[in-house]
Order: C-alpha cells, then sequence, then structure tokens
C-alpha cells in the first residue's frame, strides 16, 4: 500500500492517482450535460414569458402616460371651446385642433373617438402593436 503525498496537512489523493499512470476524469458526462440543459430549459420556460409580460406592461405605462398628457390638453381645449375634440384620426389632427404633440420617441398612433353624452375615447397604439384604449374624462380602460 502507498502512502498518500501530503500538502499542508491533508492527504491529496488525486495525486497518488496521477502517480499510478492513471489520469482522472475530465469534463462532463452526458447525464450532467442533460440535466444542465433540462434545468436551463425549465428556467428558460418561466423566465420568457415574465419577460414579455413586463415588457408589455412598460409599454402599456407608456402608451397611458401618452393619453394622460393628452388629456390635459383636452381638459385645456374644453375650457376655451365648451366641448372636448370628439373626433381626430392621427397625432397631426390632434396637434391641429388642440396643439397637443406626442413625447419625443413616441412612434405610437393615437386616435380620438366619440363615447357618448360628451366624453372621448382615446385610442394608442404603439409600433409593435400593443394598444390602450382610454375613455376620458372618467379615465377608464374601454
Amino acid at each position: 500500500m502507498k502512502r498518500l503525498a501530503k500538502t499542508g496537512g491533508a492527504s491529496t489523493p488525486d495525486r497518488e492517482f496521477i502517480r499510478q499512470g492513471r489520469a482522472l476524469p475530465l469534463g462532463l458526462s452526458l447525464l450532467e450535460l442533460l440535466v444542465a440543459l433540462a434545468i436551463v430549459a425549465v428556467l428558460t420556460a418561466v423566465a420568457v414569458p415574465l419577460y414579455r409580460d413586463t415588457v408589455r406592461t412598460s409599454q402599456e405605462g407608456a402608451l397611458i402616460a401618452g393619453i394622460t398628457a393628452l388629456a390635459l390638453f383636452q381638459e385645456d381645449f374644453r375650457l376655451r371651446q365648451g366641448a372636448y375634440l370628439l373626433q381626430a384620426a392621427d397625432a397631426a389632427a390632434i396637434t391641429t385642433a388642440i396643439g397637443w404633440r406626442p413625447s419625443a420617441g413616441d412612434n405610437a398612433a393615437y386616435r380620438i373617438a366619440p363615447a357618448g353624452d360628451g366624453a372621448y375615447q382615446v385610442t394608442a397604439t404603439a409600433a409593435d402593436g400593443v394598444r390602450v384604449c382610454m375613455e376620458m374624462p372618467a379615465r377608464v380602460r374601454c
């Protein structure tokens, strides 16, 4: 029986294993690789939908912020004209009528339509298709 080499008071069986002419196994076995791959797949299956929901929620928040800014201009327009602007097909028509402009970098399309009883609906659609509709001045989702 050979003695194990001592290093700092602890024996190192790996050195003895190499001295006997056998190499240590290096790398991963196929089973270990498959287990790691399965863990990554499960984490991805959970994380990707959560990420998409988070991105959609943030886009909706940006659209709601644009609608809220537009509502302030609508209130000013109502004070001056006695009624809300009830029909506008795009941001250019809204800008012409009430002076509101989308913020810099806002690529959304905005549309105003009548909602009945003097109220109006604002629909904002982002470039990737996310859409928010709010009935104003009640500030409720359509």
